[in-house]
């Protein structure tokens, strides 16, 4: 369908035109082009926005609307992100609607390095979510991540997510201590944590050297670096043989260690993971509440209509 073609039909009956678009949506490979070009946003915004002001039923603008920032945070378009969900956010009634709109806001944000205005709209999301632990951890996550970049360490947050985290979440706890060179004892009840998941048992020995190191414990560093698996990771393979520079004081004296950037779980990258899943999983996890079972079914609905 083109571009005329679908402009046409939102004149005629704009609930068709929603659902041709949010067909293309979820076909991502084929909407990629298409949404690059301003005008097609704007048809699909101010489609939705005369939704929104007829009597069209709130899951389904609600799941729209999803879709669309979610789509738009894929493609690097994160002003529109912002712009969508501010007006999601002025037109849901749904409690856990506007807990995903907000962790999306927050990481949008982050992506943005508007970490100021990210820190505010995490603690504002922390606090309509009381009853929803799973979203509270992810919102704490970042709040430690955005922390990290002002250069502050919140040891509150950071012992909840090592009560209560999982491994990741337990890992970018211990990274901000490592990255704000904080000497502290949670350090190492992280590290007795991480060491046991072997999917980030590596990665995790290899920034516990590069603490000790940044703590001149050099020999501490090296058994560190002893204890690490075989490995072709290039990155950890670098990052082993600049710790290694460090224990035998052959480092440049123009690179300190911030310039020693160990492999990461890239924080946006792991937000992105996140604010995908929190999209359909927030909907899923309180089934208390009735509105949120009837969000999730329509979904359910729309996409078997979708996939047809």
């Amino acid at each position: 369908m083109t571009f005329a073609s679908l402009q046409d039909l939102a004149i005629q009956n704009p609930e068709s035109a929603v659902f041709q678009i949010s067909r293309l949506l979820l076909n991502f490979s084929a909407s990629v082009s298409i949404l690059l070009e301003l005008p097609f946003l704007n048809l699909f915004v101010n489609t939705l926005n005369n939704l929104i002001r007829s009597d069209t039923a709130d899951e389904y603008v609600s799941n729209l609307l999803l879709l669309l920032s979610k789509s738009l945070f894929a493609l690097n378009r994160f002003d529109d992100v912002l712009t969508v969900n501010k007006q999601h956010l002025r037109f849901s009634s749904n409690s856990l609607v506007k807990q995903c709109v907000l962790y999306q806001q927050t990481i949008t944000m982050f992506k943005q390095n508007k970490y100021i205005e990210a820190l505010k709209t995490a603690e504002t999301a922390l606090k309509t979510c009381n009853e929803n632990e799973p979203l509270q951890l992810q919102i704490i996550e970042s709040i430690i991540q955005i922390k990290t970049h002002l250069k502050e360490f919140d040891e509150k947050y950071t012992k909840l997510l090592l009560q209560k985290g999982c491994s990741r979440q337990i890992f970018s706890a211990f990274k901000a201590m490592v990255d704000l060179n904080i000497n502290n004892q949670l350090v190492e009840q992280c590290v007795l944590k991480l060491e046991t998941d072997t999917e980030l048992q590596n990665i995790t020995h290899v920034l516990h050297a590069k603490y000790l190191l940044q703590t001149n414990n050099k020999q501490q560093a090296q058994a560190k670096i002893n204890k690490i698996s075989q490995t072709n990771d290039q990155k950890i393979l670098k990052d082993i043989q600049y710790i290694k520079n460090g224990i035998n004081g052959q480092l440049d004296e123009r690179n300190d260690y911030k310039s020693f950037k160990c492999k990461q779980l890239a924080e946006t990258a792991i937000m992105s993971q996140k604010m995908n899943r929190s999209v359909s999983n927030t909907l899923r996890q309180d089934k208390s509440q009735e509105k949120a079972n009837k969000v999730t079914n329509q979904c359910m609905i729309l996409k078997q209509q979708w996939a047809q």
